[in-house]
């Protein structure tokens, strides 16, 4: 779970800096596949065991 939470403050972080600016290139692509791929990991047991 801490592992999940943590991924989605690096992607609001990233977020905020990236909106902050009026003229960047950086985007938060990497920080949101990041992310998706914590929460699917965090959420995947909860979900297979309503899906049986």
């Amino acid at each position: 779970m801490e592992k999940c939470v943590q991924a989605r403050e690096r992607l609001e972080t990233c977020t905020a800096r990236v909106l902050s600016r009026s003229r960047t290139e950086e985007t938060c692509t990497e920080e949101l596949f990041d992310f998706l791929h914590a929460r699917d990991h965090c959420v995947a047991h909860k979900l297979f065991k309503s899906v049986k």
